[in-house]
């Protein structure tokens, strides 16, 4: 391959990813921006008409192996072309009336992105309602929760999949913002400075489904806080991604053994007959990373670049679809994973026993019960549960109310007296959710609650996407 050649081949490959994705916004575009000259006295209604017939034309000419044979670099010409071989080149040429590819394009991304947002949305969506799903059916299935990699606290698997729903339902209010800022159109702006003719920019918005106009001519064309907003969203949903994936991956490890996946979604190993791995909660635990370099790229192009139009405005654009279909792969991993996996209930239970995870409830108990502050409380049971450690005995079943009058006595200078019955019911882990008052916690009817909220948040998401498309859907429809 010559040099010209390959020269060619690195613009095929732009106009390929401009065919794939920008076409259908750049036919819409053309429609409202011909019935806008219309309105505006730069076309009479049999060029229209003429002008209209030849997109539809041209939309049915070029295809995939026009792409293949462009020397031009984008699909502005190939349409260009096929219109004016469609219909009086004459006619076609008024087309072109008081814009420029540099506010064309803009609106094209925007157009685009609208959609992505609309998609990446539509899937999040489906997942909110797989995690109400399962925390229903799981309210009172106990877990322990860790803090920094040692068994803290004793939580629920409805908890723990109400915090992922809850980190979606943020992830969800960002998309809109960025749809918002990106709804915005830069029709009108020509190359950066306007236009001498007299066009209306405000009914271009309107006939492509924009909210608003952006204003100054120049940030029309060189704005990217939109598109960077937008993939800061997405690298956000890729960290909740991430994180939930390594934390299924250990609890399902054999140290753990608190969640059980599905054989469906495990691989063994080559040579070790004996392996079950989470295959699944591996891969998108690996998966997530890629976005977060691509971030890095696009940051780094964005900021290092003047406020006029150049190559590296858009340079990154192009590479935007492959991540999103990786991050919408990844979410429907996270759904697989959900769904083929359970809590293995006796061992999470067993673990959070003698995991000590309701030690602070207890502590939390004798304090309510005794007045005695929580600080000294808490050196009573820690003391309680240092003493089986020294003696390598520990279990649950061994705090006994002589260790804890033994320890009261070291650390109070007085005794508590309590059964064995007493303290069992303390350290039970489910009991000791059942005395938490500040809402929002594993106890099972705050989560129901979380649940309840979560449900009706969702639903507001819904109708907000709903209205989205219906409007863009409209929009369409009347050009």
């Amino acid at each position: 391959m010559d040099l010209l050649e390959n020269y060619r081949q690195v613009k095929v490959k732009a106009c390929m990813v401009d065919f794939l994705h920008r076409s259908k916004p750049l036919f819409k575009l053309n429609l409202a921006y011909a019935q806008m000259l219309l309105e505006q006295g730069y076309l009479n209604k049999k060029e229209k008409k003429l002008i209209v017939a030849g997109l539809k034309e041209a939309q049915k000419k070029v295809a995939k192996d026009s792409v293949l044979k462009s020397e031009d670099g984008d699909i502005w010409f190939l349409y260009e072309k096929a219109l004016s071989q469609s219909i009086d080149p004459q006619i076609a040429a008024k087309l072109h009336i008081g814009r420029s590819r540099n506010d064309m394009y803009f609106s094209m991304y925007r157009m685009s992105l609208r959609d992505a947002v609309i998609e990446l949305f539509d899937e999040i969506l489906n997942s909110l309602k797989i995690l109400e799903e399962l925390a229903n059916k799981n309210l009172s299935t106990v877990i322990p929760y860790y803090t920094y990699g040692q068994p803290s606290q004793p939580g629920t698997w409805a908890h723990y999949l109400m915090t992922i729903h809850n980190a979606f339902e943020a992830d969800l209010e960002r998309l809109q913002e960025a749809y918002r800022r990106i709804n915005c159109c830069p029709m009108g702006a020509a190359a950066g400075i306007g236009t001498s003719f007299n066009l209306n920019k405000e009914r271009i918005a309107e006939l492509l489904g924009f909210d608003s106009v952006i204003e100054n001519t120049c940030f029309a064309n060189s704005a990217e806080d939109y598109f960077l907003e937008l993939i800061s969203a997405c690298a956000i949903i890729n960290t909740t991604l991430s994180r939930v994936a390594a934390d299924m991956v250990f609890l399902s490890s054999a140290e753990c053994g608190v969640l059980d996946f599905d054989h469906d979604v495990c691989e063994s190993s080559s040579i070790m007959p004996q392996k079950k791995n989470a295959q699944a909660a591996e891969i998108l635990r690996a998966e997530t990373h890629h976005f977060f370099g691509y971030l890095t790229t696009a940051f780094g192009s964005a900021g290092s670049i003047s406020l006029f139009p150049i190559h590296e405005t858009v340079v990154y654009f192009d590479t935007f679809w492959d991540h999103l279909n990786i991050l919408i792969d990844n979410i429907k991993l996270l759904e697989v994973n959900l769904l083929h996996s359970h809590v293995r209930e006796s061992v999470a239970l067993e673990k959070s026993k003698n995991g000590f995870t309701a030690a602070t409830a207890m502590a939390e108990k004798l304090t309510v019960e005794t007045g005695i502050p929580f600080t000294l409380t808490h050196h009573v049971v820690g003391g309680m549960i240092r003493s089986l450690m020294d003696r390598d005995d520990l279990q649950v079943d061994k705090m006994t109310p002589k260790l804890l009058e033994e320890q009261s006595v070291k650390w109070l200078g007085q005794k508590i007296v309590r059964s064995a019955e007493e303290i069992s019911l303390m350290l039970d882990p489910l009991e000791s959710l059942k005395a938490k008052t500040t809402g929002g916690t594993p106890r099972p009817d705050d989560t129901k609650k979380l649940i309840s909220m979560a449900s009706h948040h969702r639903k507001v998401f819904e109708k907000w996407l709903s209205r989205t498309k219906e409007k863009l859907q409209e929009t369409y429809e009347s050009l």
